[in-house]
């Protein structure tokens, strides 16, 4: 095909006018603006941003002739507008206005604005289509505005649209100054539940983090408010969380917290200072480590203010919240579910959520399905985050007003969000649990799920004379027993059901990779037999690449190698013996990326130790305790991270004991127990069920694991013994 090249010498150049249809209002009101709470939203949040004091919210019916009508009115007392602010910004679709005047002055005081796109008239559009707006500045000038959406929308023109303006001498204003919007024809009916939700909407709108003095929004049913106006804000009892975590995250990705409880068995408070940033290869998704040498990178978020309250929803809790703040349960749990997620606010004024459909925006409901463990529901959270626009730069709202853009910075937001969670968790299921709780085995589990207790409460009391209710109650607590365990064994099955599937994948990488190496082998051969005719040119070269083979048809078998032990796990396989340090330098080679990348210096035994373990569970036990130190390792610096495994053979009672230490940063105090039960984890991205695991299959074998304290390394160090092969100790 020819190639076309355009006339680039212009006889003659003239311009044509770029044109848009009146009917864009009605789209972009449509698209942009997605619901009606999200609209009112919209247009309050331009009186705070007129600077008002006060803004009130107004549904109401009123009577033309023989029809009700309902009626929006949105009333601040504003600094209000002019008519070349009118003209030149109001009727100017997308100004970059606010934009390039992103700070508000009054009588020396400064608010930042909270919008930026310059499209948030087009919310009154949504709501209705008769609007008419009245606004008197501080300066006394006073204009009318009025529009007729739809006319607009179907007017024939599409090079402008044009409104009506005159000038006003109402004196509506106490103040003797604001912006009074009214909205009228309504698209849709406001019934109570849907009042109701703005009112909930409106009340997350200013950020709990400052008092906001400044600010207060009403909402009223009546068109003169007076003494049918409330104030919108929350009951008193979601300041008061049985649980709460609060503080700072720092530029560099530094928690600065306070964890907070009601429990009467921990502390009231636990001051939380850690490194919760953790860099991450955009290619490998692999952890990247200061070596010294390089610098790594801030997250691209900036530095940001949280508080996560957190509700127990189950009925003794809520009944305890009912008794302590006088308040009927159903209104307890009403308030929770109205005020449930987390509220992200820029300069105190909510960006998300804004409308119901948006309240998981961070994903917080999916994180708890797809993991094992204590992980909270968006149903429990009322959470609240604060950022600026000046040190947030890269946090940014798509135009619907219901998302952030999907960049950089937004995941790395994502990901420390997630870390603070994590924390809470694991810090709440700290409080759940008492330092007397004990986690049972498996098996012991299942013994609770056996009906002889229940039957034998059921013919004790039938013998007292018991009635069917009391019958009944045996019957359900037994059933809320049940449930529990289930809940548990389903928890800890799930992980095993990984390992199951890891090996089934093993068996079928082992099997795939065996039978292409015996091909490439039969292939290389015949080459060999070949190279020995006398008529074959530059044998050198072909010997290079048969060499260059041969190595990587080694590696494929050393892989295969590896991975046998996970392919060959079965119960049938507990008379199986393995070797210890093979085993470690398989599961080293596994996690070798991960290694080199953190630059850990890992020291194994020169000598093989047989122990009579099954190598799949072997590796089992091993491949949890070097991934939780090559993780911890990673949040230490300016020093040499450490990894290492020594054995002692005691022949008298024919076992080994087996010590794997680390120079990370160790187990909080207080923790030495609670990290071998099951769900208890650390790691954002943890199940809380390796050293779970680990444990169980070491008890199987007679063994036991434990935490030593302190650390040989002054890190994490886990000490377990194994029953030596009929073989003997060590074979050098």
């Amino acid at each position: 095909m020819r190639r076309i090249v355009m006339d680039i010498k212009p006889m003659s150049k003239e311009t044509i006018q770029f044109k848009f249809h009146p009917r864009l209002f009605a789209a972009l009101g449509t698209e942009l603006v997605t619901n009606d709470l999200v609209a009112i939203l919209e247009l309050v949040k331009n009186s705070y941003d007129a600077y008002a004091n006060e803004v009130v919210v107004r549904i109401y019916q009123e009577t033309i002739g023989q029809k009700e009508n309902q009626i929006i009115e949105i009333f601040d007392d504003g600094q209000g507008m002019t008519r070349d602010v009118i003209e030149n910004v109001w009727c100017v679709v997308a100004t970059p206005y606010k934009l390039e005047n992103p700070i508000q002055m009054y009588q020396g005081n400064s608010r930042r604005v909270s919008g930026d796109k310059g499209l948030g008239r087009l919310s009154a559009s949504r709501l209705g289509s008769q609007f008419s707006l009245m606004t008197k500045t501080i300066n006394n000038e006073s204009w009318i505005v009025e529009v007729d959406w739809d006319k607009l929308a179907n007017g024939a023109k599409d090079d402008s649209s044009e409104i009506e303006i005159y000038q006003s001498t109402n004196e509506i204003f106490p103040k003797g100054h604001g912006t009074l919007i009214r909205i009228t024809s309504l698209r849709d009916d406001w019934d109570d539940e849907k009042i109701g939700d703005l009112k909930d909407q409106l009340a997350r709108l200013i950020s709990p983090f400052s008092k906001m003095d400044d600010f207060t929004i009403r909402l009223s049913n009546s068109a003169n408010d007076e003494g049918h106006s409330i104030e919108v804000k929350p009951h008193l009892f979601l300041s008061k969380p049985p649980y709460m975590i609060k503080g700072n995250i720092s530029e560099d990705g530094k928690m600065d917290a306070v964890f907070t409880s009601n429990s009467e068995s921990t502390p009231k408070n636990r001051i939380i200072k850690e490194l919760v940033w953790e860099q991450v290869d955009e290619k490998t998704q692999l952890p990247l480590f200061d070596d010294g040498q390089s610098q790594l990178n801030n997250p691209t978020c900036g530095p940001f203010s949280f508080e996560i309250r957190v509700w127990d929803l189950d009925v003794d809790s809520i009944l305890e919240l009912s008794n302590r703040f006088n308040l009927d349960k159903k209104t307890i749990r009403n308030d929770i579910r109205n005020y449930r997620g987390i509220s992200l606010y820029r300069d105190r004024i909510l960006v998300l959520p804004k409308s119901d459909t948006a309240r998981d925006w961070l994903g917080i409901d999916l994180r708890r399905v797809s993991k094992v463990g204590t992980r909270l529901s968006t149903s429990q959270i009322v959470g609240y985050i604060s950022i600026t626009a000046e040190k947030n730069k890269k946090i940014k709202e798509t135009s619907d007003r219901e998302r952030l853009e999907e960049n950089k910075a937004f995941k790395d937001f994502k990901k420390l969000i997630s870390k603070i969670l994590s924390i809470l968790e694991y810090e709440r299921d700290k409080v759940r649990k008492n330092a007397s709780h004990k986690e049972p085995p498996l098996k012991d589990l299942f013994t609770q799920l056996s009906t002889a207790p229940l039957m034998e409460s059921i013919y004790s009391a039938i013998k007292k004379g018991a009635k069917t209710p009391d019958i009944i109650n045996l019957v359900e607590d037994y059933g809320n027993q049940v449930e529990k365990t289930v809940e548990i064994i389903e928890n800890r099955l799930f992980y095993y059901s990984r390992l199951a599937s890891l090996g089934i994948l093993a068996a079928i990488l082992v099997h795939e990779v065996r039978n292409q190496t015996l091909i490439i082998d039969r292939f290389l051969r015949r080459i060999k037999k070949t190279l020995n005719k006398p008529e074959i040119d530059d044998k050198d070269s072909i010997e290079g690449e048969l060499r260059l083979a041969e190595k990587g048809l080694t590696s494929l078998d050393s892989l295969a190698n590896r991975f046998a032990p996970l392919a060959r796990r079965s119960l049938s396989n507990r008379n199986k013996s393995s070797i210890i340090e093979e085993i470690i330098d398989d599961c080293v080679q596994m996690r070798i990326q991960e290694i080199e990348q953190k630059s850990i210096k890992i020291s194994i035994p020169l000598s093989k130790t047989e122990v009579l373990v099954d190598p799949g569970e072997l590796t089992a036990i091993f491949i949890n305790l070097i991934d939780n130190s090559i993780y911890w390792l990673g949040f230490i610096k300016n020093t040499e991270r450490l990894l290492e495994f020594t054995l002692t053979i005691n022949k008298v009672i024919r076992k080994v004991n087996i010590q794997v230490n680390d120079n990370g940063p160790g187990i909080i105090p207080g923790d030495e127990e609670r990290i071998f039960w099951p769900g208890v984890t650390r790691k954002e991205d943890g199940f809380g069920m390796g050293l779970t695991v680990a444990s169980e299959i070491i008890s199987q074998y007679g063994g036991k694991m434990s935490l030593v304290v302190p650390g040989y390394r002054n890190g994490a160090s886990f000490q377990f013994d194994l029953p030596l092969s009929d073989k003997g100790g060590k074979h050098e």
